[in-house]
This record gives structure tokens, sequence and C-alpha cells, in this order.
């Protein structure tokens, strides 16, 4: 689009951009271009603005019906501010560039497709029937409590020990098959209420191996049909474990056990809210809020403000207060665990790059064939492995901020 409108202009809606009320007050606008699928949030009274868009009317005529069926009455300024600092650029028009679109997923590195979205779309539709919204729920819960039943009379030190190399390479790669599952599950959770799955992939999250599906048609359904679609994965993970807990149960096989903690290691990591995996988009759905974590960090910094004197007329909302909450606990995880690092265990984050560089010394010089070695490093030094990467990564988003602050870089 054109630098600058004029009221003379005739708009026509890109043929990839589609709309669909999100909430009681928003639309949700999304602009498909085959190789992206970006979305903008916008208020009703712009959607009534859009909707007078034919390809015929310019946007003097358009301001001039809006105001005649509208309780708001546009000025001139108005309706050009409107589509000229609001809309364009967004790919929203025909002829209209994109260069306002930020790439969404950026926080996945290095992606690679593993399976394509034909073959994706084949495989789900075998698995849709078990997404039914009677039986989800129910199955969910059912398989959670089969799942947990061993546990609660389990010797721990034995679920522990029952790994040896050759056993722990196996379930690996168990593990690895119900991880590729459990994205299958979000995918098929799409297909089943009508929102198109893509490829599935293998990438790289906050430096940890992630796979991933394009499931971004969801924002399509309904509220409740989001959320299947985000617990979908867990789900599908949680058939397998309580099919292997009653293997358990019947067979007595404590390695079992040993394999059901792996997989449940991996479902509790990703129900995290604070960092972008299940948990967080299906609280995201559940409350009915997008961009959870930036608008949480905006609600933070005016609660600050309102703390010191300095934003007296803050009077959060409900929907505000949750936000304060979820940001302000977020930063208290971190927090702790900053102190709990620095000053519990400051001497072995000094020496972790050492230790680090000595236990892969080790490995290339003699490769020991003792797995319980392997085991007891690798437990050893994830922990602070995970604070540098954090530390890493957040000084460097930090950095990027303040150049591009301070020098527009």
């Amino acid at each position: 689009m054109e630098n600058v409108l004029d009221l003379s202009r005739v708009l026509k809606i890109n043929e990839n951009c589609t709309w669909k009320k999100f909430d009681e007050k928003n639309y949700l606008i999304c602009i498909d271009d085959g190789d992206r699928n970006s979305k903008l949030y916008i208020s009703k009274e712009v959607i009534e603005l859009l909707d007078l868009i034919d390809g015929n009317n310019s946007l003097e005529e358009i301001k001039t019906i809006y105001n005649k069926n509208s309780k708001y009455k546009l000025t001139d300024d108005t309706i050009l501010k409107i589509f000229q600092k609001n809309l364009s650029g967004y790919g929203i028009f025909e002829n209209d560039d994109d260069s306002r679109i930020k790439v969404k997923n950026k926080y996945i590195w290095l992606k690679m497709t593993i399976f394509n979205r034909s073959i994706v779309k084949k495989v789900s539709r075998f698995l849709t029937p078990v997404f039914s919204e009677k039986i989800f729920y129910p199955v969910l819960l059912t398989s959670l409590f089969i799942t947990i039943i061993p546990f609660l009379f389990a010797d721990y030190s034995n679920v522990y020990n029952a790994v040896d190399g050759n056993l722990f390479v196996n379930f690996i790669i168990i593990n690895l098959l119900t991880l590729v599952f459990h994205e299958f599950g979000h995918s098929a959770a799409c297909e089943k209420y009508g929102a198109d799955s893509g490829k599935i992939g293998f990438g790289l999250y906050i430096m940890s191996p992630v796979f991933f599906s394009d499931v971004s048609d969801a924002w399509r359904l309904r509220r409740k049909e989001r959320l299947i679609v985000d617990l979908g994965g867990i789900y599908l993970q949680l058939i397998i474990t309580a099919l292997l807990s009653i293997y358990f149960i019947i067979n007595n096989d404590v390695k079992i056990l040993s394999l059901i903690s792996l997989i449940l290691i991996g479902i509790l990591f990703n129900l995290n809210p604070f960092l972008r995996f299940d948990g967080y988009w299906a609280l995201s759905d559940c409350t009915n809020i997008t961009n959870l974590r930036e608008r949480a960090t905006k609600a933070s910094v005016k609660f600050y403000a309102w703390c010191i004197g300095r934003n007296k007329s803050f009077s959060p909302t409900k929907k505000e207060i949750f936000l304060i909450l979820y940001g302000n606990f977020s930063l208290l995880i971190v927090i702790n665990f900053a102190l709990f690092m620095v000053v519990r265990q400051h001497n072995s984050i000094i020496y972790f790059p050492k230790n680090l560089y000595l236990f892969v010394h080790e490995i290339i010089t003699k490769f020991p064939s003792d797995f319980n070695w392997y085991k007891k490093n690798i437990v050893t030094l994830m922990p602070f492995f995970a604070f540098y990467i954090i530390f890493i990564i957040s000084f460097y988003q930090g950095l990027k901020k303040y150049l591009k602050k301070r020098y527009a870089i």
C-alpha cells in the first residue's frame, strides 16, 4: 500500500485475509500467504469498518456509511489514522505490503520438518475419534488416575536404579516416539474440530531440543476446542502411560515404572505455564488472554508504578489482577532459582565450565562404560547448564532491546 492514504482511495480485502470473533470486544484477523500465518487483534468497531470495504466504496464513502449507522462519528483524520497507522502494512488489503508483520515462533530455532502437512493430515484422521468433546476430559482424568496408582506404592530408589545403559537407550527411543505421538495429538484435535493441521517438525527452544506441530489455524476454533488442541498431546501421552501402568500392575516390572517416570517428567515440563509449552497456551486459552507474557509484563509495570505513586489512577480489572499475579509469580520463580544458585551453589556455578570440560574430556579420551557414571554427572551438571543458558539468553535479549531502543538497530 502507498505510504499516504487519502479519502478517495478504494480498498479491497486480500483474499488470504479472514477474521473471526475472539471475545465480546475483539476480533482476530488472520493473514495467510501460504508461507506464514499472521494474526492481528482488533476491536469490533474496526471490523465494522472492514465489513464496508467491497472494492467499490472509497474511504470517504465508508466514513459516511459508518457514521450514519454507528453511535461513533469518525472525522477525516480519524478514519485515515485507523487505516494508515493501524491497518496498513499487515497484508490485509490487496497491493498492501506486510512490512509490519512480526515473525512469530522466533523462540524456536533451527526448525526442520519431520512430517509434511499431507502425512500429518492422513495420520491425524485415525486419531480424531478419541478427541470427542464428550469423552476428552473423562478419558484424560481416568488416564491420569490410572497412571498415578502404581506410584502410590512404589519404592522410588528402585525405580531410579532400575535402568541400566542398554535400557536407557531403548527408553529414550520410546520416549521420543511418544513425543511424536504427542504432536499428532495436537494435529488430530485440530482436524477434529475443523481447523487445518500443518507440518510436524523439530527445533531448539532455550537450547533444548523440542518437537513442534503447526496448529496455527486453531485460532478459528471456539475457546473450548482450542483448549482441547492445547492439551491434545498430553492427552495421548497419558493414555499411553495409563496402558503402561496397567501392564505394570499385571507384571510388576519396575522398569516399566522407570519408563513411565521418564514420560511423566516430559509431561510436567510441558505443563509449565511460564514457558511457551502446552501449559502456557492452555492457560492463555482458558483465560482467553492472548500474548499472556507480554500483557502480564505490561500490567505488572503499571502495578509497580502505582506502588511508588507514579500511576495513581491505576484501577485494575479482574483480568489485570490475574495478569499481575501471573507476572509476579513468574518473576518470583526466576528470582528464587537465581538466588538459590548464586547463594547456595556459587562454587558449582563458577566451576561449571571446568566440570563440563572434564566431563566431555573423560568421554572423548576414556569413553567410560559405567552407565551410573553418566547418570550421576548429567544429573549434577544439568541445573547449572540450565542456569548458564537462561543467563546467556536473558543477557542477549536485554542487550538487543537496549541497542534497538538506543541506536535503532
